[in-house]
């Protein structure tokens, strides 16, 4: 029972883990386009 239950932890960190680096990403490439926005308007 406590195998299982520490495989199932583990595999719910390693999912929250892969929505934060995408989360991350996402954020990153919205940061480049509004800094690319702001170049072309000066």
């Amino acid at each position: 029972m406590k195998t299982t239950a520490i495989v199932l932890l583990l595999a719910l960190l390693q999912t929250s883990c892969n929505t934060f680096i995408g989360v991350a990403r996402d954020l990153q490439q919205l940061g480049a386009g509004m800094e690319n926005v702001g170049q072309k308007q000066w």
